[in-house]
């Protein structure tokens, strides 16, 4: 993964090449212009420890200076705290499970997988969003 200042004429002179390529900042940490075997060029951003990746837009559609301040304002929303997404909780996760997953299995088998989750794990993170519970 290559790593240079990104300008407007480096990110014209991008080739493309046999495999899709990413072309890091160096002024940004996690932006980068991703360039396709076909020649598209998408910038991007990566962040978080999991490394999610955020497409910002195609160039020359999205210039790159507009490109640069979306991947600040997506970084600084995400350290504020406004990025992260929305949690649920495991009753409600229970219950789509029980909705989508156990009507297409064995009664039986929905049956077994509902009396074990109730009996284990309901009474104990009903309440809790999935995103706080870990294992110990």
């Amino acid at each position: 993964m290559p790593k240079l200042t990104l300008t407007d004429l480096s990110v014209r002179a991008l080739k493309a090449t046999e495999r899709q390529l990413t072309y890091w900042d160096a002024s940004l940490s996690g932006f980068g212009c991703r360039i396709s075997p076909g020649g598209t060029k998408t910038f991007t951003l990566m962040y978080g420890p999991d490394r999610k990746r955020q497409t910002i837009g195609r160039y020359p559609t999205i210039s790159l200076s507009d490109a640069r301040c979306e991947a600040k304002r997506l970084l600084a929303a995400r350290t504020l705290g406004q990025l992260s997404a929305p949690s649920v909780t495991f009753s409600a996760a229970f219950s789509t499970y029980l909705e989508t997953h156990c009507k297409s299995i064995r009664p039986r088998t929905a049956y077994d997988y509902e009396r074990l989750l109730r009996r284990h794990f309901l009474s104990s993170f009903a309440k809790q969003p999935l995103s706080e519970i870990q294992c110990p």
